[in-house]
């Protein structure tokens, strides 16, 4: 109801405090209905530890330049979940991520993707050990069934294949 501080050339309404003409301290920025910005600034940028709600979602964590870059946690409006690193918006370096079909990675991020040594658990309990290329199982593994079969070996993908040791549950190999 207050009128803002300052109003951006992109629109974007600031609320709160002002050093030297740029934004400073704990504010608040608003871009409509559909983004909003609330916590630190420093000179002029969002800064330190803030949330940014999105139409997509809400980011909660550390900012450093105007962008995500550090711990943080992000929840989708489509039922997904991040927890974990971030570098220049992106989910990259250790962090879990977790799907709305309670889907789960947790392992190493690069650039978005989940790339590097993991864990993955489906939704039927299946739980995958091992690296991971792009999203897709890839190289050495172990495949854990909730019946208590296992596989170790090579695999690309999912179901897994390659020459690899299977173990059932009776201790047949």
């Amino acid at each position: 109801s207050a009128a803002p501080t300052l109003v951006l050339p992109d629109g974007g309404q600031y609320y709160g405090a002002l050093h030297n003409g740029q934004l400073q301290g704990t504010g608040r920025l608003v871009w409509g209905a559909t983004r909003q910005y609330e916590g630190t600034f420093e000179a002029g940028r969002m800064q330190g530890q803030g949330t940014l709600r999105v139409s997509h979602g809400v980011y909660e964590g550390q900012f450093k330049d105007g962008d995500l870059n550090g711990p943080g946690r992000y929840t989708g409006t489509d039922g997904q979940r991040y927890e974990g690193a971030f570098v220049d918006g992106e989910y990259d370096g250790e962090g879990a991520l977790t799907d709305a079909g309670g889907d789960r990675y947790q392992g190493r991020f690069t650039k978005g993707q989940f790339t590097g040594t993991g864990r993955m658990t489906d939704g039927s309990g299946t739980v995958v050990l091992g690296a991971f290329s792009n999203f897709v199982p890839s190289g050495v593994m172990e495949v854990r069934s909730p019946g208590g079969t296992v596989f170790a070996g090579a695999t690309h993908g999912r179901p897994p294949n390659g020459p690899g040791e299977l173990r059932l549950p009776g201790g047949m190999r």
